[in-house]
């Protein structure tokens, strides 16, 4: 109940803009590998892989710790507890341009096409909050 309350209260610091990221310089594949840890005793019961594969390029990345290990974590968590079986993924590369890019992958029953294009609306970063 308390995570609950704590994320109602972060998403509100973000959308009324009282939310400020704090970038620092952040090892991507050991956060990854620290929310595996933790997600791996709830994807064991359910015979799910979980596999980092983290582009050496994109390893090291300029992003709010907090913010990403919320983020993450949540994903990571949403697709073991829709995933009956199989594989959770969490891949990065690196970006035409600079930056990176995040995914969040899984063989789990997929969130419905009616609500895709919404699905990340309220998450939607400033420009220069997350750098890579």
């Amino acid at each position: 109940m308390q995570r609950i309350v704590d994320d109602l209260l972060d998403l509100s610091r973000y959308e009324s803009s009282a939310w400020t990221p704090h970038p620092v310089d952040l090892d991507l594949s050991a956060t990854v590998d620290d929310l595996f840890a933790t997600a791996r005793p709830s994807a064991a019961q359910k015979s799910i892989t979980l596999v980092s594969d983290i582009d050496p390029a994109a390893r090291m990345v300029r992003v709010d710790p907090t913010a990403i290990r919320q983020v993450l974590a949540n994903l990571i968590e949403n697709a073991i507890r829709y995933t009956s079986s199989g594989t959770v993924t969490v891949r990065t590369s690196a970006a035409e341009g600079g930056g990176f890019t995040i995914a969040v992958s899984d063989t789990g029953i997929g969130i419905p096409a009616d609500h895709l294009s919404r699905i990340f609306e309220r998450f939607i970063v400033p420009s220069g909050a997350i750098t890579g």
